[in-house]
């Protein structure tokens, strides 16, 4: 090892001397510190980190078990944003959406508005809830709210009240 000298605090390389300098500018407790493997090892991170960001589909879709689809209005939605969602007993997916309520049976679609459903208060769902008797209850965003109990919708009377719906 004539060629060549170790230094006990820093990695060095044939060839390659490492030496503390003489004077430094670190307080007294980082001199004879070395910040080489430190910042490869940061370097390492910085790069595994890249490497994940940049393949989003790293997960890939066969090694999950769940399955992710994505409906729109071209597969029978009013409108492609939902604001409340709630699944009843029975295994639909009930919708709110601001076109009307929505209820989703795994497959396909049917739309309730104002237009197709007696005692509907208004199109803007904003609030969706079934209670322990399975009644689903429907809230619209200023109209009021209803009551869905084996099919038939019941608008319920507010009796002076603003009809806004909180939760």
């Amino acid at each position: 090892m004539a060629d060549r000298e170790i230094n006990a605090s820093c990695w060095s390389a044939p060839g390659i001397l490492v030496r503390q300098p003489e004077k430094t500018h670190f307080p007294g407790v980082l001199r004879g510190v070395c910040f080489r493997p430190l910042k490869h090892f940061a370097q390492i991170i910085l790069l595994s980190l890249l490497i994940v960001a940049m393949l989003p589909g790293s997960v890939r879709a066969v090694d999950s078990p769940f399955i992710v689809d994505v409906w729109g209005t071209a597969d029978g939605l009013p409108q492609s944003s939902v604001i409340a969602i709630t699944q009843t007993h029975d295994g639909y997916l009930w919708l709110g959406t601001l076109n009307g309520l929505v209820r989703f049976d795994g497959n396909s679609f049917t739309c309730f508005n104002v237009n197709n459903t007696p005692g509907l208060p208004g199109n803007k769902i904003v609030f969706l809830f079934e209670d322990s008797r399975s009644n689903l209850w429907v809230g619209t965003d200023n109209t009021g709210i209803c009551r869905i109990r084996n099919g038939v919708v019941q608008k319920l009377d507010a009796d002076g009240a603003t009809g806004k719906v909180t939760s």
